[in-house]
């Protein structure tokens, strides 16, 4: 062995523990309630987005019912273009 190394050419570093603390029942609780807060939310816009995609989407389908049933009837349907 060369330079007087006891086989070691590294020093090893000790591995440190990580220490872990568990949240107070108050650091709980404050947590609980966020969560449930944003969750508030997201129900109440998730639901606004489906009344928009209904009142957006039930008058082009009851438009086609009309012209479905009149095409039923022998009544030719026409659309003014502009």
């Amino acid at each position: 062995m060369q330079g007087g190394n006891s086989g070691r050419s590294r020093r090893h570093r000790r591995k440190q523990r990580l220490s872990y603390s568990f949240p107070s029942p108050s650091e709980v609780n404050s947590l609980f309630q966020t969560i449930r807060s944003r969750l508030g939310y997201l129900v109440h816009f998730l639901s606004a987005v489906q009344v928009n995609y209904n009142a957006q989407v039930s008058e082009p389908l009851e438009n086609m019912k009309v012209i479905n049933k009149i095409s039923r009837l022998g009544i030719p349907v026409s659309q003014q273009t502009n």
